[in-house]
This record gives C-alpha cells, sequence and structure tokens, in this order.
C-alpha cells in the first residue's frame, strides 16, 4: 500500500525531473534514460535529486561515482545506442574538418 509521503514525494520527483530536464520530456517516474557516460540505462525512479548549499536541486544518475547529468542522459530508444549507428556516427565526425 503506498502512502501519502511517498505518493507526494513520487510527485516532487516528477515535477522536479520535469523541470530540470525540460529537452527530455517526462511523462512519468517509469520512463527511461540512457546515460551516455556510465551505459546504464534506468527509470525516472531511480534518478538521484540532491540540493546545492542554495538550497536547488540537481538530478544525479543513479550509478555510483557516475558524475554525468540530464544532458548526458538519452532516450533507450535512440538509434545511437546501437553500435553500429555508433559507429558511424563516430566515422562522420572524424571526417569533418577541425
Amino acid at each position: 500500500m503506498t502512502n501519502t509521503i511517498e505518493i507526494l514525494s513520487n510527485m516532487l520527483k516528477l515535477r522536479l525531473l520535469r523541470e530540470i530536464d525540460p529537452d527530455r520530456p517526462w511523462k512519468s517516474l517509469a520512463d527511461k534514460r540512457h546515460c551516455a557516460v556510465c551505459e546504464r540505462t534506468f527509470r525516472g525512479h531511480q534518478v538521484r535529486i540532491v540540493w546545492n548549499r542554495r538550497g536547488e536541486p540537481h538530478l544525479r544518475c543513479p550509478t555510483p561515482g557516475c558524475r554525468s547529468l540530464p544532458r548526458h542522459w538519452m532516450h533507450p530508444e535512440n538509434p545511437l545506442l546501437c553500435e553500429e549507428a555508433w559507429k558511424d556516427w563516430e566515422r562522420l565526425l572524424e571526417a569533418q574538418p577541425s
């Protein structure tokens, strides 16, 4: 059974995910993201929220020691997560003049 405090904390977490990470919309805490830094796929439920000294919330990857930010998180359906597509992307980047 879910208690009121848990429901409120889930509502707050979802609101913070939406406010802090507006470029990748969060429909629910069950939405998945893939961290490009540690290569872990996780759900919104697992995202850590930390507050700085000024009381501002920040989102952190749930992997211990991972220092990624929301800008490093992709939708798991992103084609760049496919090994073949990633190699094509790297070749394209290497071909670009500096």
